[in-house]
């Protein structure tokens, strides 16, 4: 039983931290000291390491290669071009391999952009990150490798916090009736078109990334 409260507590602490980033309660470059987090947030040493160590994987936190500090961090611009580069490269296959995809692949793409749908009503802008995550992550899923779906899964991680930071409703609608239709157009077999739109939006995201990165 100690191991299963030492766990929900590193849940509880790293979903603190993230809110409190996306909410700008740290300013970039804010290090992160062990001893002063778990201080901050009354909590073991232990369970203070895990989540920083889940921040650092997760892409919040970076470690400053001279002092090795962890530090608050948002994607610098070449670092999100690359990402989009990549995103490209993943969902477009995964737009190329949807002729081949199971039902429950292809239920997966529509449940999830529903899904997202409804998120959008009263989520907070992590949850609307992580729903519009589902919605990529099922296309990618229908290239059907595990191994693929991780590494795409790693990359999306990259650039989380910074999606969270620019959500507007306004925006938000837009990107829900963009994912309900890349959805209809896979399932609808019309992919040249989904894979367009598809690449659009991604554009569209990249775009305003990189005028807040500048």
């Amino acid at each position: 039983m100690a191991g299963v409260r030492r766990i929900s507590l590193v849940d509880q602490l790293v979903a603190t931290i993230q809110q409190e980033l996306i909410t700008g309660q740290y300013a970039a470059g804010t290090p992160f000291i062990e001893e002063e987090v778990k201080k901050r947030y009354e909590v073991s040493r232990s369970t203070t390491r895990e989540a920083l160590a889940r921040l650092e994987e997760d892409g919040y936190l970076t470690r400053d290669p001279a002092t090795r500090t962890l530090r608050f961090r948002t994607p610098a611009a070449d670092e999100i071009e690359q990402v989009y580069f990549a995103r490209r490269f993943y969902e477009g296959a995964g737009i190329n391999n949807a002729k081949h995809a199971s039902p429950q692949q292809l239920e997966a793409i529509r449940e999830s952009s529903q899904q997202l749908v409804a998120v959008l009503e009263d989520g907070k802008p992590l949850e609307v990150v992580e729903a519009e995550w589902r919605c990529h992550t099922a296309i990618v899923e229908c290239i059907g490798s595990p191994l693929i779906t991780a590494q795409y899964r790693q990359l999306l991680r990259r650039l989380s916090l910074a999606l969270a930071q620019i959500e507007s409703p306004q925006e938000d609608a837009a990107a829900g009736q963009d994912h309900m239709s890349i959805a209809k157009l896979i399932l609808a077999k019309q992919y040249r078109d989904a894979k367009k739109l598809l690449f659009d939006h991604l554009a569209s995201g990249e775009k305003e990334l990189l005028a807040q990165a500048s």
